[in-house]
C-alpha cells in the first residue's frame, strides 16, 4: 500500500508542475491537478491536502533539486570560477519554467518573512529553509570568486540579487521557450554571457599591464630597512650566496621607488603579502606568501625573498606578469597585503 500512495504521490506532483506552470498559483484548480494526475479529487487532498499544500510540496521537490545542482557549482568554482558562474547563469536561465514554482512563493510577504525555527517542521518552513540555502550557497560561489580574483569585489549577497534580478527580466525568452530570440534580437547565450560578464573582473588594468616592458617596483621603508640588513649579513657570511641569490635583489632595491608603509598601494607586493599567481602556459594557479628566510618553512605556501620566485615577486603590482625559468606567472590578485590591514610592522 506505502509503494501505491508513494507512486500516487509521484503523480499528483508531476501533474501539478505542469498544471501550476501553465495555469499558475491563481488560476490553477484542485480538479485539474487531479484530473491530470488521473486520479479522484478526494486522493489528492487524502495524500497531499488541499491546493496551497500541493503548491508546497512541489516548491519543496523543486528547492531540493536546486539544492543538490548547487553542490557541483561550488566545487567547480574552486578551479573555473567563470565557467562555474556561467553554468549556474545557464541552468536557472534554462530551468527557470520549472523552478519559477520555487521561486515565486517569495513574491508573497506572507512566505518572505516565513521564521526557519527548527521546531516548527512545517511545509513553509522547510522550503523557507531552503530558499535561505539557496541564496546562501550562491553567495559562497560568488564569495570563492571573489577571493581568487575572477569576480568583482562585490557583497556577495547583493550579487545573488543582482543575478536574480537580471534572470527574472528574462522572463519573455523563458515563458516563450519556442521562440528563438528575445526581443531585439538577443540570443539566451548571450544573455546567459552578459550575465557573467557583469560579475567578471575588470581587465582594462590587466591589460596596461601586460603592455609594460620596464619593471617598476615599489617598497616600503620598513622593508627597504629590513632588507638591506638582510643583503649586508648574507655578503659578510657568504660571499657565495650573496652572489648567487642576493645580488639582483640588491640591485632591485637600488632602483625601486621607496614609499612609507601607509602610502603602499594596496596592489603591490610587500613582505609578508600573500597573493594568488596564475601559470599563463598551464592555467593553473596557486597562492604563495613572501617571507623572510627563517620563515619559509612555517608554511607550504611560504616562498623565501631569497629564492627566485621571491626575487621576483617584491614589489611587483596586480597583473604583473614575471618570467621566471622558462614560466610566465601573472599576479592574479593580492589576497593579504600587511599594509593594506593596517599592520605596518609585520
Amino acid at each position: 500500500m506505502s509503494g501505491d500512495r508513494n507512486s500516487r504521490r509521484a503523480a499528483i506532483l508531476t501533474a501539478a508542475a505542469t498544471v501550476f506552470r501553465a495555469h499558475g498559483y491563481l488560476r490553477a484548480t484542485a480538479e485539474e491537478i487531479a484530473e491530470a494526475a488521473g486520479l479522484a479529487v478526494g486522493s489528492l487532498y487524502n495524500i497531499l491536502g488541499n491546493k496551497e499544500c500541493v503548491y508546497l510540496a512541489v516548491a519543496e521537490q523543486t528547492g531540493h533539486q536546486l539544492l543538490d545542482k548547487l553542490q557541483h557549482f561550488q566545487l567547480l568554482v574552486r578551479r573555473a570560477p567563470e565557467q562555474a558562474l556561467w553554468e549556474l547563469a545557464n541552468f536557472r536561465i534554462t530551468e527557470y519554467p520549472s523552478q519559477r514554482l520555487f521561486f515565486d512563493l517569495f513574491t508573497n510577504e506572507e512566505y518572505f518573512h516565513v521564521s526557519s525555527d527548527d521546531n516548527a517542521l512545517t511545509a513553509k518552513t522547510r522550503v523557507a529553509v531552503m530558499y535561505r540555502r539557496y541564496y546562501e550557497s550562491v553567495a559562497e560561489i560568488f564569495r570563492n570568486g571573489i577571493d581568487i580574483g575572477a569576480f568583482i569585489a562585490v557583497n556577495p549577497t547583493a550579487a545573488v540579487l543582482l543575478l536574480e534580478g537580471m534572470i527574472a527580466s528574462i522572463r519573455y525568452r523563458i515563458d516563450h521557450p519556442d521562440e528563438n530570440l528575445l526581443p531585439g534580437g538577443i540570443t539566451l547565450r548571450e544573455m546567459t554571457e552578459l550575465c557573467v560578464a557583469v560579475f567578471r573582473a575588470e581587465r582594462k588594468k590587466q591589460r596596461e599591464c601586460e603592455h609594460r616592458n620596464e619593471r617598476e617596483i615599489f617598497l616600503t621603508r620598513f622593508d627597504l630597512k629590513r632588507l638591506q640588513e638582510l643583503i649586508a649579513v648574507a655578503r659578510n657570511l657568504d660571499a657565495e650566496i650573496y652572489e648567487s641569490k642576493l645580488k639582483l635583489l640588491a640591485q632591485a632595491l637600488q632602483q625601486a621607488t621607496i614609499v612609507s608603509s601607509e602610502n603602499i598601494p594596496p596592489d603591490v607586493v610587500t613582505m609578508n603579502s600573500r597573493v594568488l599567481l596564475e601559470d599563463a602556459q598551464q592555467s593553473y594557479r596557486f597562492v604563495a606568501t613572501l617571507t623572510f628566510p627563517g620563515d619559509c618553512g612555517k608554511a607550504a605556501e611560504n616562498v623565501s625573498i631569497l629564492s627566485p620566485l621571491g626575487a621576483a615577486l617584491l614589489g611587483y603590482a596586480e597583473n604583473n606578469r614575471i618570467e621566471l625559468a622558462g614560466r610566465t606567472l601573472r599576479i592574479n590578485k593580492i589576497l593579504y597585503q600587511p599594509e593594506a590591514s593596517g599592520n605596518y610592522e609585520l
